[in-house]
């Protein structure tokens, strides 16, 4: 029998302890950190990426195996002899060094965890580039946009939402307003650097907004023209629309457009087949829209004047054939527009700490690997 057969558990019993340090440590320093009171400043600890914690769940079960593996171990060097004669016939490790890799490989484990939720702490000056650029999303509520056209799983609407949101994602410090039409133009949201809040907005973006329908493109481009502030910023509109023109007067558009040096995008949504209009966009077994013949009335993309109007006003023009445009054709648009003047902002910014638990389990892996060789130290 092995005259050391608590070494093993000595291993074992040295895990555990440092495992309940480890958790009292740790619950100390967020208590420190004010982890566990409400959020009244940047002095708190926060994570970015709180789910990520949750792994940290992980150590149980490789805590169980572990353990399963040294009780095996033990067992097993038990038939043959005392530690020190197996030391010398085999390449068994020693307890401590058991420990230690494991230590290592454990704390390698928990700090790229840590690493990983982003932890946040206190603040830290940067500057911010802001490109002098106003952009205004013209976005059409007409019924008409409630349109699935064929080869389309989603409404023109829907289409369009998706496409503005995913442009805001593509800014780069430029203010964006928006404003939606059918009828007449509405100013949804004004110009702003929130994108987050602009996003929002747009998700709350309907058909039912408004009751007086149509699609008359002069109201909504003069108004998107009118939300511009800042009269040395470089000025764009980006119409979201099926482009359905129920009014006309568009000559006078364009030409305010090039007196006043606004860069006009389309994004045009639909296709020249068209689809029916649906009495309600949520429930389509209602039917659809009827003409005064009795028939569905079908709602095609107007292709000649949507190119008509891009060519006019020498603007960029992106045709959607499919559910997901590639809005990142109209952003190379943008980017293209005269610059505006560049400035820079000094503010305050939260301080991502994330480099610290990653140091510790680089420092970690490194020290895993030094006792992972040392196969008879004691």
């Amino acid at each position: 029998m092995v005259k050391e057969k608590g070494k093993y558990r000595a291993v074992i019993l040295a895990i555990l302890i440092w495992e309940i340090l480890m958790w009292l440590v740790l619950g100390f320093l967020l208590k420190f950190w004010k982890f566990f009171e409400p959020i009244s400043d940047q002095s708190h600890l926060v994570f970015k990426n709180p789910d990520a914690l949750w792994l940290l769940i992980l150590l149980i079960p490789l805590l169980i195996f572990y353990f399963l593996f040294l009780i095996r171990e033990q067992n097993r060097y038990q038939k043959i002899g005392t530690f020190a004669v197996i030391q010398k016939i085999t390449f068994v490790d020693s307890p401590l060094t058991h420990f230690f890799r494991f230590f290592f490989f454990r704390n390698f484990i928990v700090f790229a965890i840590l690493a990983l939720a982003m932890p946040v702490f206190g603040t830290k000056d940067t500057s911010i580039r802001k490109e002098n650029k106003e952009l205004v999303l013209a976005i059409d509520i007409s019924s008409s946009m409630d349109v699935k056209d064929e080869g389309f799983s989603e409404s023109r609407l829907t289409i369009a939402k998706r496409a503005a949101k995913q442009l805001i994602n593509n800014l780069n410090g430029e203010k964006v307003g928006i404003v939606i039409f059918a009828g007449n133009a509405y100013v949804q949201f004004p110009l702003t650097s929130d994108y987050a809040s602009a996003k929002m907005y747009i998700d709350e973006i309907e058909t039912s907004l408004t009751s007086n329908q149509g699609t008359v493109l002069s109201t909504a481009l003069i108004r998107a023209q009118q939300v511009f502030i800042d009269q040395k910023s470089v000025h764009a509109v980006v119409l979201f629309s099926d482009v359905e023109d129920h009014q006309g007067g568009l000559d006078s558009i364009v030409q305010v457009y090039q007196d006043e040096q606004v860069h006009l995008a389309i994004l045009a949504i639909g296709t020249e087949k068209g689809g029916f209009i649906p009495n309600n966009p949520n429930r389509t077994e209602l039917g659809y829209k009827l003409n005064e013949k009795g028939k569905p009335i079908v709602s095609k993309l107007n292709l000649k004047l949507v190119r008509e109007l891009s060519k006019q006003t020498q603007g960029s023009l992106l045709l959607s054939n499919n559910s997901y445009p590639n809005v990142e054709i109209l952003m190379q648009e943008i980017k293209k527009m005269k610059r505006g003047k560049t400035t820079f902002e000094n503010m305050e910014v939260q301080a991502n700490k994330y480099q610290i638990p990653l140091l510790l389990a680089f420092l970690s892996f490194l020290l895993f690997g030094v006792f992972k060789t040392n196969r008879n130290s004691q």
